[in-house]
């Protein structure tokens, strides 16, 4: 039976980058959001042609199997808007039904990984209130209401990654909306930690520097190499989720070396 790992903003970047770490093992099924599909030309592991189980036929927007040698790994994702409060308690409850449900495809979460968020820039008293209010959303509540109504499909051992920013410590000039919500995100994350770890789940913190994302794409290629890529985000959440049970990493910061 594989393990389960839920992503927020699992379509590009950082999200489906560790979407594929996990999901290549052919141990893992992948589940999560984000506000559109992503073009699937870009996932370049062996798709399977077995029919998705019945449970989950169209209980997604989109369902994709893979097949490796020894065993198969399962995509599963919605297209919400995560602005919207109800859609993401939505998502959480289709996770929570298929416990009841389809209990050998989704039994309980594994990993957790709060990591959907918009960046933007302005000045903080003279930037549109719908602004404010799309980061507050994106970046602070989306992950307290996917926590929150996840919860009851948490158990010992399962590993909760917030994704906060360089910005959850200090703010970033000409963005401090964005600064303000990341740093409300790394509270919310230790609130996590002084309630989830006595009951045996894990929670740490990633703060990342500039990472090679999408909204790097049009900058110069001798600049996208100074920046963080996805992948390395990917590989730090694996190897701390694969530690000893009794060892609990809080946060890990990474910058670029010389950027």
């Amino acid at each position: 039976m594989n393990k389960n790992i839920v992503i927020s903003g699992i379509t590009k970047g950082i999200g489906l980058s560790i979407a594929m770490r996990f999901v290549e093992t052919g141990k893992w099924n992948a589940y999560g959001f984000a506000k559109k599909l992503p073009l699937w030309d870009y996932i370049s592991l062996p798709t399977c042609q077995s029919v998705i189980p019945e449970p989950l036929h169209k209980s997604f927007s989109k369902e994709i199997h893979y097949e490796f040698e020894a065993s198969t790994g399962l995509f599963c994702q919605d297209e919400i808007d995560v602005r919207e409060i109800n859609e993401i308690v939505q998502f959480a409850t289709k996770l929570k039904q298929l416990v009841q449900k389809a209990p050998y495809y989704y039994q309980k979460t594994d990993v957790l990984v709060n990591n959907v968020g918009i960046y933007r820039t302005g000045s903080l008293f003279s930037e549109p209130d719908t602004q404010w209010h799309e980061l507050l959303q994106v970046n602070l509540n989306a992950a307290y209401y996917l926590t929150k109504y996840l919860y009851p499909t948490f158990t010992k051992g399962t590993h909760i990654f917030n994704i906060c920013s360089i910005a959850s410590k200090e703010i970033v000039q000409d963005a401090p909306s964005y600064s303000i919500t990341k740093m409300a995100l790394y509270g919310l994350h230790k609130a996590m930690m002084q309630e989830l770890e006595p009951l045996g789940v894990k929670v740490t913190a990633i703060l990342p520097g500039a990472v090679l994302t999408d909204s790097w794409r049009d900058t110069p290629i001798e600049i996208q190499n100074k920046i963080i890529p996805a992948s390395d985000i990917a590989s730090l959440i694996w190897e701390a989720y694969h530690l000893a049970p009794q060892s609990s990493v809080k946060e890990i910061e990474v910058k670029p070396l010389n950027f």
